[in-house]
């Protein structure tokens, strides 16, 4: 087994997408903890909380994302809610809604099955989580390669404020 210094030299997603929350000026994240969002979680008890991330837990997503969209309306910035794949996305889902129809940013981040068990039904993974969230969001995106996730939480962020995204001329 690695000791911590090892631990933390490896990069991972869930490392990255917390670095990528942070220069969003990020401090809480709404949400429960679940099989696919573990690294999420392991990057912030790791090294987000010390640089500004706390995560308030719910027990219910349905709770979380009510509660991020509170957020969002009481500070005036984006509100970010987690959930876990299949049931937990779709417990979002009536929080998001609340959020898209009152105009408010809300950044909702939802697993996904690995690519290999994708079209198996296995792990509650059969649900088109991109196509359930078009209707009540602005962006949607299926990130699998840890190399895009930094410009998809950057697009994501300037979706949900209206900000443009200038990529050179």
């Amino acid at each position: 087994m690695k000791n911590v210094e090892e631990q933390k030299k490896i990069i991972r997603g869930g490392d990255v997408l917390i670095k990528c929350l942070l220069e969003e000026s990020v401090t809480k994240i709404f949400g429960i903890i679940g099989g696919q969002l573990l690294t999420v979680y392991d990057a912030v008890y790791r090294w987000g909380r010390e640089k500004g991330i706390d995560t308030v837990m719910f027990r219910h997503e349905q709770a979380a994302a009510h509660a991020a969209d509170a957020w969002a309306r009481v500070t005036n910035t984006p509100g970010v809610c987690m959930g876990t794949v299949g049931p937990g996305a779709t417990h979002l889902v009536p929080g998001v809604a609340a959020a898209w129809g009152d105009n408010i940013p809300l950044i909702t981040i939802v697993a996904q099955v690995k690519t290999q068990e994708a079209n198996k039904f296995s792990l509650q993974g059969g649900i088109d989580q991109i196509t359930m969230f078009k209707p009540i969001t602005k962006y949607q995106k299926s990130v699998r390669k840890i190399e895009d996730i930094a410009d998809a939480v950057r697009k994501a962020f300037r979706e949900a404020t209206g900000q443009l995204i200038h990529s050179g001329w």
